[in-house]
C-alpha cells in the first residue's frame, strides 16, 4: 500500500497506491523491474516537492511495495498526476502486478497523519546496510537498480527494504552551512535500508551468515550504486541506520567524510580524555577494543 500525502492549500490528500505479486503466477522478476522502475522515476518526483518513505515487504507470500509521500501546497490530483507516468508503465509492461490507487482529502495534516500510526515491535533481531543515493544513481539507471536489488537483498531471514525520500528539503539548500552533516546529504535524493531480521532461537551459524551478507554482499552492492552516481560529494550513510559492523577504517569516510577530520580536531578538543566512544564514532581510532569488551588506547 502506498500513500502519498499532498496538501493543496490548506487540505492534504494522502494518495494510496498498492503493488503487488502473487507467486502462484510466478511474476517475481515482473515486481522487482516495477520497484527499479519507480526508483528511476524518484529524482522527478522529489523536484516536485515530494518527501517521505517507501517500504518494501514480504505479506502473506507476495511482496507490496507501499509509500507514504508528502507534498505541500499543491492543487488538487497533484499527487495522482505525478504518479500517472508510472502507474501507466506498470500496467502496461508488468500486467501480472495488482495495482490500485485511492486518494482522500483530510482538512488537518494531524488527520492525514493519524491513520499512519500503529503498534511497531521492538527489541527484535536486526542488521541494516544503507547508502545516500545522488540523482545520478537513480535516474535513467534502471540496470544498476535492478542488479542491486538482486545482489543486495537477503536470502535468509525475513527481509525488507525502506526507502526515505529525503531531497527538495532544507538540507539540500543549506550546502553552505558548516556543520557536521556529511556533505553526500546535499545531493542526495535516497537513503536506501535494506533490513533483516531473525527470531530469538536462530541458530549461531546462520546469524553469522545474515551478518556477513549484510556486510560483505548488501552494503558493497549499494556502495557500488552509489559511487557511480557521486559527484563529488562522496558516498555515506545515515550512522543511526547503517551497518552496525561496519569496519572502523572506514567509519570516518561513510558516517562524516570529508568532515571527519575537522570533527576529530573538535573531539580531540572537547574529549580530550576519551571518555565519549564508540565502535563507529569519531576518534574510535584512539582505542582497542579486547575480545572481552574492555577498551585500551591505541
Amino acid at each position: 500500500m502506498t500513500d502519498t500525502v499532498t496538501s493543496p492549500y490548506r487540505n492534504k490528500i494522502p494518495y494510496f497506491e498498492h503493488i503487488r505479486y502473487c507467486p502462484e503466477r510466478n511474476p517475481h522478476e515482473a515486481f522487482w523491474d516495477a520497484v527499479a522502475y519507480i526508483h528511476g522515476h524518484l529524482p522527478r518526483l522529489a523536484d516536485e516537492g515530494m518527501a517521505g518513505y517507501f517500504v518494501v515487504i514480504p505479506t502473506n507470500g507476495s511482496m507490496i511495495f507501499s509509500w507514504s509521500f508528502h507534498i505541500y501546497e499543491r492543487p488538487p490530483n497533484t499527487a495522482a498526476t505525478l504518479f500517472s507516468p508510472i502507474e501507466s508503465h506498470i500496467k502496461a509492461t508488468y500486467p501480472s502486478l495488482h495495482l490500485s490507487a485511492t486518494e482522500k482529502q483530510y482538512a488537518t495534516w494531524l488527520e492525514a497523519y493519524k491513520p499512519n500510526i500503529y503498534p511497531e515491535p521492538v527489541g527484535h533481531n536486526s542488521l541494516i546496510a544503507s547508502r545516500l543515493l545522488p540523482r545520478a544513481s537513480l535516474e535513467n539507471n534502471f540496470e544498476s537498480i535492478r542488479s542491486m536489488l538482486a545482489t543486495a537483498v537477503p536470502k535468509v531471514g525475513q527481509r525488507g527494504i525502506v526507502g526515505q525520500l529525503i531531497a527538495a528539503g532544507q538540507v539540500s539548500r543549506n550546502r553552505h552551512l558548516s556543520t557536521a552533516v556529511h556533505p553526500a546529504w546535499r545531493s542526495a535524493y535516497l537513503n536506501l535500508v535494506i533490513t533483516v531480521t531473525w527470531p530469538d532461537g536462530t541458530p549461531l551459524s546462520t546469524v553469522l551468515e545474515i551478518r556477513r551478507f549484510n556486510s560483505e554482499i548488501s552494503v558493497e552492492a549499494l556502495e557500488k550504486l552509489a559511487l557511480a552516481g557521486d559527484s563529488g560529494d562522496g558516498v555515506g550513510a545515515y550512522v543511526n541506520e547503517a551497518d552496525a559492523y561496519t569496519k572502523r577504517e572506514d567509519a570516518g569516510r561513510v558516517f562524516w567524510g570529508t568532515k571527519y577530520d575537522e570533527l576529530k580536531t573538535l573531539k580531540e578538543r572537547w574529549d580530550p580524555e576519551g571518555v565519549f566512544w564508540c565502535r563507529l564514532c569519531i576518534g574510535n581510532e584512539g582505542w582497542v577494543e579486547e575480545g572481552s569488551g574492555r577498551l585500551c588506547l591505541a
